[in-house]
């Protein structure tokens, strides 16, 4: 079974639900959902979950959502989001002090506040910007915390923050808030 709802940007926010799904069942580990942004035929997978726990998480993000205000400490010297949140990451893994790589910890925690929901390869932001709001993706570096790497994971490292580029953004609009809050209440 698919649920959609499309944003005033002509982006459709989909949720995949098992056709056997009941309301009954909705915490239940066996009854994974999927969250999916799609934009002419090209679908972006965002997370895999319990549907109570993506409608529950994304519910909150949205009424919460002015809470969210990214500062411009955030896009520094045009980094995007996510760009300090992997190199704090990075930092843990390797065992380096973030510090000393010209970061301030102010910057890593001001981002960790934007995330809506995190895997392996990439993690999705929900946040408002100088009055407007946004949906992001961004990648993550795949080595994070990989201690079957055998190769140098700075190096890796090094050439992964050169090419740091957003995966996907979208803009949407206070209508879409309300929109997406109704849509997703059905859920909770």
């Amino acid at each position: 079974m698919k649920k959609e709802v499309i944003l005033s940007n002509g982006i459709s926010i989909i949720i995949k639900i098992p056709d056997d799904y009941s309301f009954e069942r909705r915490y239940s580990d066996e009854y994974f959902s999927s969250l999916v942004f799609s934009n002419n035929n090209c679908e972006i997978f965002i997370v895999n979950d319990t549907l109570s726990f993506l409608a529950k998480t994304l519910y909150n993000s949205l009424i919460k959502i002015d809470e969210r205000n990214v500062s411009e400490q955030s896009f520094n010297d045009g980094k995007s989001i996510g760009y300090y949140y992997n190199i704090y990451l990075h930092s843990i893994d390797e065992e380096i002090d973030f510090k000393e790589m010209g970061i301030k910890e102010s910057e890593i925690l001001e981002e960790t506040k934007y995330i809506l929901f995190e895997s392996q390869e990439k993690t999705a932001w929900i946040y408002k910007y100088k009055s407007k709001y946004y949906f992001t993706i961004t990648p993550n570096f795949l080595y994070h915390f990989d201690e079957n790497c055998n190769i140098d994971k700075n190096d890796l490292f090094k050439d992964f923050l050169l090419n740091y580029k957003v995966i996907f953004c979208i803009e949407f609009s206070k209508n879409d808030i309300a929109l997406l809050i109704d849509f997703i209440s059905e859920y909770i």
